[in-house]
């Protein structure tokens, strides 16, 4: 809850103080610590959005920051083969723009036309300020240190200056922007992608050319400090293997209580707790021929991909990158390479040409460098120009770079002093490195793992030659026991060997085919080496050919008396080990701290450096957050327990069919997004060519299926009236006007929309389109008990994600006000017990006619005519009303009031009346709706009666 004082504010004041802010960390603080803060971000978030990318994007880097964007959008472009000419043509118009200084768009106007894109800019900022400040904590301290950054504790706390980060701004937007670039010349899936990137006119290398030799050498200290991350990952992921093998030999040697003994069985205990995939990363030849290549592919994919990785915890962590070493073949270029080399081209150059005057042995700097500036170079490169001409290559200088000697200003450096070099000044010859980063100096997991006697070197292997009819019999060997052990009966194949034969067959999928063969080698040992079909040991079969693919259904619940086991439960325990009653299975690994949590309050220079990157600062950023909190509070807890048990079994969108929608329907108050799991835009578009199902959204943002409720008595009188009195007549009336044109009136039928929703579907309660049209050109929304806000963003998808073919949304509010008292209505628990549902409700309802106290409150109906001059796209609520109606069960409390004023609409007459669209007018049944809505408050009192009785049976037996 926020303060007092943010609570008195406001909203134009609070709007003005998100505005005025200059870091998205400060943002997030800001909408996490105040309520007031948070709806007024939500309500202006463009407008936040780009005041904060403004204030604290340098006005030098703004350029490069759009350009960025512009580069993902190619990338992304490039989806088939036949599309490269038309990526390649706008790839040259791209690099023919950056020299240009000409931006694709600015940040004023994607703000206003394209929410979605400033989203993401906002998204790659926040990221790319993430690794500024732990850039800076590193490089700053080894500044001033005579440590190297690794041995370094504690932090910086210097302020940069505007000169300062300018620079490591525009030199981290271009490193993103080559990456992505690399990315689309490094494309083995198209033919021409490596004929041009062998061409002389290489893309990546003219995006190069564009800088000057300092800026370069910005790039080249942001290329070395994400190699130094990316080595650091890779270091983790060592550790934390060679932390679980030494684990689980300790724990198996202190389970059988002997050194000796049981050979063949600890091999085979540790080859399952390996995860078997790409175990070549793990080799001592791998890490001295390949491990350079794959840091070089890993920061080829660009610093989102990077802080993805330093998110991730140690399971998932190594899987990826086990899966990136695996693309690594793939992949052709080496981004590293083609920066070095273009960097030495061009100061080879400029040698000649750009000498600096001075002392060449001497350490000091240059007493006559120009003020700090952007256009031009700082002190340090100054330094490093004049000390060492081009007779040593610069691009080696690890020193140099952690200490980012091109992106500080004078200041930085006190007077007289000198910076760190590895160069040994008797020479240059002892000072060659490769390019890049340093190699690392840690022993290979191989050798680590060489003293304990119980792995087995074999798991180290490249690969397993195993055919698809050895599989067969193998498989036979396996699953007959097992089945008929589980099933008494005869032996049945139940295992699909078709996924195997088309795995072989793909050869980009060859790393699971090994996975699985590898696996099957172990099973089969343990076949020949225990004969017995205990619960144990089928357990561990279910383990080695179940993981990480689903298991049978008819095995998931196997557990023999002794508990409930979940999968990573079964793959910690040993075929001979067995539990007691109620005992729980100790754990191979120590349990890894909890990570950081979103919201940070302190300076971030001050913060470690795993939580600076790894904080998600954009993640209650996301318009769907604020989306789920609507959702959630339209929810019923009475309901959940039905809800429960409909989508029990229901494990992804394949799963749902037509009678669970209706299930769901039924038992159901309001709109309700399906949070048991995630759909991807591709599976609701296949799932909906299968079921054409009315009530059905998706929003591809939150990657949910949403479920809206059928319409109950109040609601379906908007309904009916709305679209039988006015949008029957508006689909009559144009084809009696459109000779050959055919309209039709819908009800709940989905509708894809565009723009910054783009992948997402909506369903309106009523709907009037041309039959060879995509989307309606008038709609009709109602809420019933909901809020005005939901009400607005659905009014605004429907004007702004239409590509403005929706000219017209009729949205009716409906709301019911008066006090829901809890009554006995003088039963006690046992008689509600006792009366049958139908007679209790009865009783309810006379009950409250003869005490006065009526069981429904009083209703307002407001209608609103929502076009795009009435409801523009950065308004924070509805335009006034244009008609209300208040009523109540014994009838209307105050007749239908149309406003005195509207704003000019040309979709509606003069008196508010009528509309008109097209060409045709007609009127609005307002009369109508006034007498249907105390017509269905009759039913509505049944349904309310017979509610209630339900929740006081329910009640009384708790």
């Amino acid at each position: 809850m926020g303060s007092p004082g943010l609570h008195s504010l406001p909203t134009e004041v609070i709007l003005i103080l998100l505005q005025s802010l200059s870091s998205s960390k400060d943002l997030h603080a800001l909408i996490r610590a105040s309520a007031p803060c948070y709806r007024t971000f939500n309500t202006y978030q463009s407008s936040v959005f780009a005041a904060v990318l403004q204030n604290a994007i340098h006005p030098e880097a703004q350029l490069d920051a759009m350009m960025v964007l512009e580069a993902v959008r190619i990338k992304n472009s490039m989806k088939r083969c036949s599309e490269f000419i038309e990526v390649r043509k706008d790839i040259l118009d791209y690099l023919k723009k950056y020299p240009s200084r000409e931006p694709v768009s600015s940040l004023r106007e994607i703000a206003k036309s394209d929410h979605k894109q400033l989203q993401e800019l906002f998204r790659l900022y926040s990221s790319i300020e993430g690794f500024i400040s732990d850039y800076c904590d590193r490089a700053l301290r080894y500044l001033n240190t005579v440590r190297p950054p690794s041995t370094v504790t504690g932090s910086t706390s210097a302020t940069l200056s505007p000169t300062e980060l300018g620079r490591l701004q525009r030199a981290f937007f271009r490193f993103e922007t080559f990456a992505n670039i690399f990315q689309i010349f490094s494309l083995l899936s198209c033919p021409w992608a490596s004929d041009w990137l062998r061409a002389d006119a290489e893309p990546p290398s003219e995006f190069l050319k564009m800088f000057s030799p300092w800026e370069q050498e910005e790039l080249a200290c942001v290329t070395q400090y994400v190699v130094t991350l990316v080595g650091e990952i890779f270091d983790k992921v060592e550790d934390e293997f060679v932390h679980a093998v030494e684990e689980a030999v300790a724990t198996r040697r202190h389970q059988d209580g002997d050194d000796n003994g049981h050979d063949n069985e600890d091999e085979i205990h540790v080859l399952m707790l390996l995860d078997l995939q790409c175990m070549r990363f793990f080799k001592a030849s791998y890490k001295q021929r390949y491990r350079v290549d794959h840091i070089d592919f890993v920061i080829s994919r660009g610093l989102v991909f990077v802080k993805k990785l330093l998110s991730l915890e140690p399971l998932p962590l190594r899987q990826e990158v086990l899966k990136s070493a695996h693309d690594r073949e793939q992949f052709i270029g080496n981004l590293q390479v083609t920066l070095a080399c273009v960097s030495n081209n061009t100061r080879r150059g400029i040698s000649s040409q750009q000498h600096v005057p001075g002392d060449s042995d001497a350490t000091s700097f240059p007493a006559h460098a120009e003020a700090d500036s952007l256009t031009d170079c700082n002190l340090g490169w100054l330094w490093a120009f004049d000390y060492n001409l081009v007779t040593v290559d610069r691009d080696a200088n690890y020193d140099l770079r952690d200490q980012g000697y091109v992106f500080w200003d004078r200041e930085r450096f006190p007077e007289g002093g000198s910076l760190r070099s590895s160069r040994s000044p008797g020479g240059a010859d002892d000072f060659h490195f490769p390019f890049g980063g340093r190699s690392s100096q840690s022993s290979s997991v191989e050798e680590r793992l060489m003293h304990l006697e119980h792995v087995p070197q074999k798991v180290f292997e490249e690969s397993v030659p195993f055919y698809a009819e050895r599989m067969r019999r193998i498989l036979e060997r396996l699953t007959m026991p097992i089945q008929l052990s589980l099933q008494g009966g005869e032996p049945s194949h139940g295992w699909d060997l078709q996924p195997f034969a088309e795995t072989e067959r793909n050869t980009s999928r060859m790393y699971v085919f090994n996975l699985y063969l590898k696996r099957f080698r172990i099973a089969l040992k343990w076949r020949e080496s225990d004969g017995t079909n205990n619960s144990s040991t089928i357990l561990y079969y279910h383990c080695l050919f179940s993981y990480p693919v689903t298991p049978p259904s008819r095995w998931t619940n196997l557990d023999n008396g002794n508990g409930s086991f979940s999968r990573h439960t079964l793959l910690a325990l040993s075929p001979r080990q067995t539990l007691r009653n109620n005992e729980k299975p100790r754990p191979i690994r120590k349990p890894h701290p909890a990570a950081p949590s979103l919201c940070s309050m302190t300076d971030p220079l001050s913060e470690p450096t795993n939580r600076l990157i790894k904080t998600d600062v954009v993640a209650l950023l996301n318009h769907g957050e604020h989306e789920r909190e609507v959702y959630a509070r339209h929810s019923m807890d009475a309901q959940q327990d039905a809800i429960n048990r409909i989508l029990d079994g229901v494990e992804s969108i394949q799963d749902v069919d037509r009678n669970i929608i209706v299930e769901l329907r039924g038992v159901m108050a309001g709109t309700m997004p399906i949070e048991k799991f995630l759909v991807t835009p591709a599976e609701f578009a296949s799932w909906k060519l299968q079921h054409e199902l009315g009530g059905i959204e998706y929003n591809s943002e939150l990657q949910r299926l949403i479920v809206k409720a059928p319409d109950g008595d109040v609601h379906g009188a908007a309904v009916d009236v709305i679209t039988h009195d006015c949008f029957s007549e508006i689909a009559k009336k144009l084809e009696a006007k459109c000779r050959g044109r055919h309209f039709l009136v819908e009800y709940n039928k989905g509708i894809p929309l565009t723009g910054s929703h783009e992948d997402s579907e909506k369903a309106s309660d009523g709907q009037v389109k041309e039959t060879s049209a995509k989307r309606p050109f008038i709609v009709l929304e109602v809420a019933f008990s909901q809020s005005k806000e939901h009400l607005l963003r659905a009014v605004k998808k429907w004007l702004y994600g239409t590509d403005n073919v929706t000219k017209v949304v009729i949205a009716i509010d409906i709301k019911e006000r008066g006090q829901k008292r809890e009554h006995s209505w003088d039963l006690s628990d046992h008689q509600i017990r006792e009366r049958k549902t139908d007679d209790l409700a009865d009783h309810i309802a006379q009950w409250h006619r003869n005490h006065g106290d009526h069981l429904l409150g009083i209703f307002t109906a407001q209608m609103f005519f929502c076009t795009k001059e009435t409801c523009p796209s950065d308004c924070k609520e509805l335009c006034n009303p244009l008609w209300t109606y208040e009523f109540s069960l014994s009838g209307p409390i105050q007749h239908g009031k149309f406003a005195e004023t509207f704003p000019n609409c040309p979709f509606l007459s003069e008196d508010y009346r009528h509309l008109k669209i097209q060409g045709i007018e007609v009127e609005l049944p307002f009369a109508r709706l006034e007498t249907e809505f105390v017509k269905r408050l009759k039913s509505y009192e049944i349904a309310r009666s017979l509610s209630q009785a339900i929740g006081a049976k329910k009640r009384s037996y708790a």
